[in-house]
């Protein structure tokens, strides 16, 4: 299963803030919030609680590319993101945190997902049968293809 995140990335980003950490000009200043810190936040959630600081700073940030993906169901079909997650990640294998931005619209959703595994996406879900529905995906198309169309039409 791969991860959300570049674990090598991120440990060479987490290991520079560690040295900046230690380089800080003023360590009272650090000291004063590690107390604060200290004091506001259980132990038990500090993993947690940094975890979400390097999330929120973008320290983090996904180098996973995403593509979107366009799917025939909708809220008419009675799904929601939280169904559409579900059937996709039990389908395809991947986590839920895999998946990205979710649109669901009366009579069809978008859903983004890792560009490189979009191809075996599609392969996979397709044909494939939600709430008593077969699941076509394609590749989404873009307003300005949208655009090129109805021109020609």
């Amino acid at each position: 299963m791969k991860s959300k995140f570049d674990n090598k990335e991120l440990s060479k980003r987490i290991e520079k803030t560690i040295s900046d950490v230690k380089a800080y000009k003023d360590p009272k200043e650090l000291n004063e919030i590690k107390k604060i810190i200290k004091k506001s936040v259980p132990f038990s959630l500090r993993g947690y609680f940094s975890a979400y600081l390097i999330l929120k700073s973008g320290l983090a940030a996904s180098s996973i590319e995403y593509t979107n993906l366009f799917v025939n169901v909708g809220k008419k079909h009675r799904v929601y993101v939280k169904t559409l997650i579900n059937f996709f990640s039990k389908t395809v294998n991947l986590e839920k945190s895999h998946f990205g931005k979710i649109k669901i619209f009366e009579n069809f959703s978008f859903i983004e997902v890792p560009k490189d595994d979009a191809e075996d996406i599609i392969c996979t879900v397709n044909g494939k049968t939600l709430n008593n529905r077969t699941i076509t995906v394609n590749y989404a198309k873009t307003k300005s293809k949208i655009e090129e169309i109805k021109q020609y039409n």
